[in-house]
């Protein structure tokens, strides 16, 4: 899902060098005062945001925000805690949303990942030059929660026994 906005200085020029991109932009012109979509709108996403969006000013930004980082942090001190190496440039700020970390030595990144998700637990591996090597942990909107973390947590550490 995206949104655009067109100011009207951009649809008089599209207008002055006869702009033929995206369906020529035109039909989506009047959409606001026909009310008709060129396209089937995507009412699902739409309703989607709409919760997403309500879920925010309800718990409110700050404290969604503090609860990103506090369970990232429980996330990366968990795997240190396991032995397991965080992937993260030294001196940055990781991110508050999504742990990456180093596949733990000797093991096979297919059968561990294998052990993981029979354990209920479903991590990213990663591509190029890091396949097989990185993993990640996603930890954000609804699944950045304290005890899905320490599910996630156990399940590695029963996959590494």
């Amino acid at each position: 899902m995206s949104f655009l906005g067109v100011s009207e200085a951009a649809w008089e020029r599209a207008a002055q060098v006869g702009y033929q991109g995206y369906d020529a932009l035109s039909p989506w012109r009047t959409v606001r005062t026909d009310g008709r979509c060129p396209y089937t709108p995507y009412w699902h996403g739409v309703a989607a945001l709409h919760e997403a969006a309500q879920s925010l000013l309800y718990e409110g930004p700050d404290a969604v925000f503090a609860r990103h980082e506090s369970v990232g942090a429980a996330c990366r001190h968990g795997l240190e805690q396991l032995g397991v190496e965080l992937w993260v440039a030294p001196g940055s700020r990781p991110s508050p949303t999504v742990t990456a970390a180093l596949v733990p030595h000797n093991v096979d990144w297919p059968v561990w990942q294998a052990a993981l998700r029979r354990r209920g637990l479903i991590v990213a591996g990663s591509f190029g030059p890091m396949h097989g090597q990185v993993f990640r942990l996603g930890h954000m909107g609804s699944q950045a929660r304290l005890p899905l973390v320490e599910q996630a947590l156990e399940a590695i550490a029963s996959a590494l026994a």
